[in-house]
C-alpha cells in the first residue's frame, strides 16, 4: 500500500489507519526479533469488514492495535486526532518490543532480581 495523502481537515477513517499501520509492519518485519505469543481476542468485536479486517486481525494478534481500542471496536469510522495518537503510539511501542533484541543485561523481564 502507497502511503495515503490527506488534505483538508477531514478526519482519517479507520481502513486508512489500519492500512498504513500494516504497511508499516511489513517495512519492519525483517527486523523483528521478538515475536510476541499471539494476543486473544473476540473477533465479533472488531469493527471492520473488507480487505482491512484480515490486516486488522493480525495486527490485534501481534498486539500492536488493541483489540478493544477505538480503532478496532469503536463506535464510528472516523478517528479523532487523540484516537490515531494513541492507536500510533500503541503500535509503535509494540513494535520498539518485537524490534529490540533482548539481553539480559538491557531486557528488564530477563534481568532477574
Amino acid at each position: 500500500a502507497k502511503p495515503i495523502k490527506l488534505s483538508g481537515s477531514a478526519p482519517i477513517t479507520r481502513a486508512q489507519t489500519v492500512v498504513q499501520l500494516a504497511r508499516l509492519y511489513e517495512i519492519v518485519k525483517p527486523h523483528v526479533k521478538v515475536t510476541p505469543r499471539a494476543v486473544k481476542y473476540d473477533p465479533a468485536v472488531l469493527k471492520m469488514s473488507g480487505p482491512e479486517k484480515k490486516q486488522l486481525e493480525t495486527l490485534v494478534r501481534l498486539g500492536a492495535v488493541g483489540s478493544y481500542g477505538p480503532l478496532a471496536a469503536g463506535p464510528g469510522d472516523k478517528l479523532t486526532v487523540a484516537q490515531f495518537g494513541d492507536a500510533l503510539g500503541f503500535f509503535l511501542a509494540r513494535i520498539a518490543q518485537m524490534t529490540h533484541t533482548p539481553s539480559t543485561k538491557y531486557s528488564p523481564p530477563l534481568m532477574g532480581g
